[in-house]
């Protein structure tokens, strides 16, 4: 959009249909009041003009007028209504309570009575719901309210077991177990992901001698399982990261083989480089590197290139697809590609034995999924873990459907 000098973008009084960015010239805001027109703010390039009544809600509470010939890119109010709802709910609910401020101050100034939106009833509950249990989650992670369930990840070939992904949960004093999806958001957003991460690569590491005697219960089905961790971009932006994971597997004695860490395309790219340094770093201790929900993401294949990853795991979502074509080629595809570049696979979300029938054809090394066990807590994990050739005996003698039968070891 382009304006010429003295041209109005909008005037006091109208709708908010649409914000604008300024890319070039000057556009002003002006009051109007008894006295006369005064300006009030000169917005030049890369300054927004007109969120205000997108953001409150109210009308324009003042003329935009270019004073000098000005181009702009017009944001919608859908589009930028859209983008402020994905927002932190403490960010909307400061904006919103200053724009009623100012909205409040020009009135006064100008001796108007400008309307102001007052229905932020559910954005203010929301930011104080985030506050609270923002505060409750650091003292979750003080008082061992948390606790790691642990998910079998099996050779889909042979069927034995090949790791664990460990799995965070927040047992609420009040509430009970709480969804990661309401927890694990605040925590990225309040840093508190890199106390949550340090908590679980620490039990992880205590609890693996504890796995590796299970394991040895029944080594014709398992061998001593490898244990995944999620962690996020904070995680490997924090000081000292790589230098605490490798201290507690050295005090415990643990090979660095059997830890691997999962984090997902969108998290690397935050900030690319940062991580490929720290991941290269913990490669090389000989920890492994998982890409999480490959394909969901969107990271560059010159970045992924470049990060010493040693698992793929495909999405549960394109493993639920399969029964289409378009979403078994998506998955094909993903195998073709970890086969060229020489690292395995982990299917998420299996849930029946047609699934598990389409993989092992599809040359799907790994997976994980209900049709081999839910996330259980440590006690019921172990069992599992001693017992994992009579649970590979049941999947087997399971009806398969439609899918020809699995050799499954045990």
């Amino acid at each position: 959009m382009r304006l010429l000098p003295g041209q109005f973008l909008f005037r006091a009084g109208d709708p908010g249909r649409s914000a604008y960015l300024v890319e070039s010239g000057t556009v002003e805001i002006r009051v109007e009041d008894p006295s006369g027109v005064r300006m009030i703010a000169a917005c030049g390039p890369g300054e927004f003009v007109g969120e205000m009544a997108i953001i409150d809600g109210g009308t324009r509470s003042a003329h935009a007028v270019a004073a000098t010939e000005a181009v702009l890119y017009e944001i919608p109010a859908e589009q930028f209504a859209r983008r402020l709802a994905e927002a932190d709910p403490i960010v909307r609910l400061s904006l919103g309570i200053l724009l009623r401020r100012l909205r409040g101050m020009l009135g006064a100034e100008a001796g108007l009575d400008l309307p102001v939106r007052t229905d932020a009833v559910d954005l203010a509950a929301a930011a104080l719901e985030e506050v609270r249990l923002e505060r409750e989650l650091a003292a979750a992670i003080r008082k061992g309210q948390l606790e790691l369930h642990y998910q079998p990840i099996v050779d889909l070939p042979t069927g034995r077991l090949a790791g664990l992904e460990a799995l965070v949960r927040w047992k609420h004093p009040t509430r009970g177990f709480l969804s990661p999806a309401v927890f694990v958001p605040i925590a990225e957003a309040s840093g508190l992901i890199t106390e949550l991460t340090r908590w679980a690569v620490a039990e992880v590491c205590r609890v693996m001698p504890d796995l590796a005697i299970a394991a040895a219960a029944c080594p014709e089905a398992c061998a001593m399982p490898v244990v995944a961790v999620n962690v996020s971009g904070r995680d490997l932006g924090a000081a000292g990261f790589a230098d605490e994971i490798e201290a507690r597997l050295a005090e415990q004695g643990i090979d660095p083989r059997l830890l691997k860490l999962e984090i997902t395309e969108s998290t690397l790219m935050a900030d690319p480089e940062e991580a490929i340094t720290v991941l290269k770093r913990l490669r090389a201790a000989g920890i492994g590197i998982a890409v999480d929900d490959f394909g969901t993401g969107y990271s560059s294949l010159a970045y992924l290139a470049r990060l010493p990853f040693t698992t793929l795991k495909v999405d549960r979502s394109f493993v639920a697809g399969m029964s289409e074509p378009t979403g078994l080629r998506i998955v094909q595809t993903i195998i073709r590609l970890a086969d060229q570049l020489a690292v395995p696979v982990v299917a998420e979300g299996i849930e029946t034995a047609a699934q598990h029938a389409e993989l092992v054809q599809l040359g799907c090394r790994y997976g994980q999924g209900w049709l081999f066990g839910r996330p259980q807590p440590l006690g019921a994990a172990l069992e599992t873990v001693r017992t994992w050739g009579s649970r590979l005996r049941r999947i087997a003698d399971a009806d398969l459907e439609k899918a020809p039968p699995v050799a499954l070891a045990g």
